[in-house]
């Protein structure tokens, strides 16, 4: 029999037409879920939507920029005037500016990344609680890293280090707002992704150093692998399910073992 844990509900994704958030979009789609996602590029919309109509999923997409208060706005109001409401949320988009020595950074880029995934995820979040709690119920997730919380891992994203400081502080975050929506019946939880074989890791992790951390770390190569976008999104799936609900204020690593989280 086919799961389908997601019959009846609404999910809307940010940043959600490749990579990670395309393939929980895909998850949740083939589960009966009806979607709408979203991305800055029309182009990445359109095809994602495509692609995922000649699946049989239901969904709708639209640009916005998660950033943009007018953006999320419009999107929250595109999404009720097509399914009445809204029931979970993947926050997956973000930004990486910058690449390099963190002292290196301007100030403008400083403000530019936190504003995107500290910020606005925050803002987002407050904005999307009355529309789930309206519903009686939902769930949230946003999408960190976890080159934020392993100092070991984390050497490996040394070109990232403003990045990862920033989804540190989002993943803190989640973890204080989650107290005060659980009452409201909304979850809020963090997805931790490891080395996933993604375009966005390609540019920020060289394979020379990742085989470098394994034989720092004591782990066999073979024994060790980049992980799927697909492996990820099935378990943002189950935190938006109802299989998760007595789960809130979690940063959940999924990274194959090698960037266990240690700190967040």
């Amino acid at each position: 029999m086919p799961i389908e844990r997601f019959l009846g509900k609404v999910i809307l994704m940010t940043g959600a037409t490749q990579g990670i958030g395309l393939e929980a979009a895909r998850r949740v789609g083939l589960e009966g879920g009806k979607l709408v996602i979203s991305s800055r590029q029309e182009t990445n919309v359109k095809q994602a939507v495509t692609e995922l109509r000649n699946e049989g999923i239901d969904v709708h997409g639209m640009t916005c920029h998660q950033g943009e208060r007018e953006d999320r706005r419009k999107l929250l109001d595109f999404t009720v005037r097509k399914y009445g409401g809204i029931d979970a949320v993947f926050m997956s988009a973000g930004v990486s500016p910058h690449h390099g020595n963190i002292l290196t950074v301007t100030e403008d880029l400083f403000d530019k990344t936190f504003d995107v995934n500290v910020k606005e995820n925050f803002l987002f979040i407050q904005e999307l609680v009355p529309f789930l709690e309206k519903r009686g119920r939902g769930s949230i997730v946003t999408n960190s890293t976890a080159i934020a919380c392993d100092y070991g891992i984390g050497t490996l994203g040394k070109n990232l280090q403003l990045y990862a400081v920033s989804k540190f502080t989002q993943a803190a975050m989640v973890y204080h707002v989650s107290r005060d929506s659980f009452a409201k019946n909304v979850r809020i939880n963090c997805v931790l992704p490891g080395l996933i074989d993604t375009n966005f890791l390609k540019g920020g992790v060289s394979d020379a150093a990742y085989q470098g951390h394994l034989k720092k770390m004591s782990i066999d190569p073979k024994a060790s692998r980049l992980g799927k976008p697909s492996e990820v999104g099935s378990l943002v799936a189950f935190l938006l399910s109802e299989d998760s609900t007595f789960i809130n204020g979690e940063s959940i690593t999924c990274a194959g073992g090698v960037g266990s989280s240690r700190y967040c």
